[in-house]
C-alpha cells in the first residue's frame, strides 16, 4: 500500500513542478451502492445490489484553472445482496480505497474526473437473513483495482456533490473459495467539503 501511496504522491507533485499550482483539500462521505459480478459459469448465484458507505480524505492539486489531480483515501463498504438454492444473505466487504483522479473542469459548477482506484481489503463479513454474522475474509484477495469515472457539482460554498461509477478490473475473491472469478461494482453518491486551499 505505502508504494501505492507514493507513487499517487509523486504523480500529483512531479507533474506539477513547473506550474503555478494551488491546491484543495478536505473531508469526502457518502453512500455506496454496491453488487458483485462475473463472468464465471455459476448461474446458481444471483446478486443484487447493496448499500455501504464511504469516508475519507480527499488534495486536489491544480496545474490550471481546468485541470487538476485528485488524490484520496476512503474507508468504503461494498459487496452485494445474493442467494443460491441454500442460502440467502448478504457479504459486507471493506476495503480502503485510493483513487488516483484527473479532474477537468468542464464548466464553473461542474467538473468531471476518471482514473484508477487502488482498494485494499480490510474484512469481509457473511450476514444471513436470520442476522448471523461470521468472518470471510480469507474468501477475498489483498488487493483490488477498478476504473473510477464521475461527475461532480462544484458549489461555491466548498460543498461538492458527486456522482461516481467504479468497475472493478480484478478479481476480488480468492479462487479457492469462489471458483468463478468475483469482481466489484460501485456507484457512490458523495459529498466532499474543503478545509484548506489556496
Amino acid at each position: 500500500m505505502k508504494k501505492f501511496i507514493l507513487l499517487g504522491c509523486s504523480i500529483l507533485v512531479c507533474t506539477g513542478i513547473h506550474a503555478q499550482l494551488w491546491y484543495e483539500a478536505g473531508i469526502r462521505a457518502g453512500a455506496n451502492v454496491s453488487t458483485q459480478f462475473t463472468s464465471g459459469a455459476d448461474s446458481n448465484v444471483e446478486t443484487n445490489w447493496k448499500t455501504g458507505v464511504h469516508i475519507g480524505i480527499f488534495g486536489s492539486l491544480f496545474y490550471t484553472e481546468k485541470i487538476a489531480g485528485q488524490l484520496e483515501f476512503l474507508y468504503s463498504q461494498k459487496g452485494s445482496v445474493w442467494s443460491d438454492p441454500t442460502y440467502t444473505g448478504e457479504e459486507v466487504v471493506s476495503y480502503i480505497d485510493v483513487p488516483l483522479t484527473v479532474r477537468f473542469q468542464a464548466f464553473d459548477l461542474l467538473n468531471i474526473h476518471a482514473g484508477p482506484q487502488f482498494s485494499f481489503f480490510t474484512r469481509a463479513l457473511r450476514i444471513s437473513d436470520d442476522g448471523a454474522a461470521y468472518s470471510v475474509s480469507e474468501y477475498y484477495d489483498e488487493v483490488d483495482v477498478g476504473l473510477l469515472v464521475g461527475a461532480e457539482l462544484n458549489l461555491p460554498i466548498k460543498l461538492n456533490i458527486a456522482v461516481r461509477y467504479i468497475e472493478g478490473l480484478m478479481v476480488s475473491s480468492d479462487s479457492r473459495y469462489y471458483p468463478d472469478p468475483w469482481k466489484n461494482r460501485v456507484v457512490q453518491l458523495s459529498l466532499s467539503y474543503a478545509i484548506w486551499g489556496e
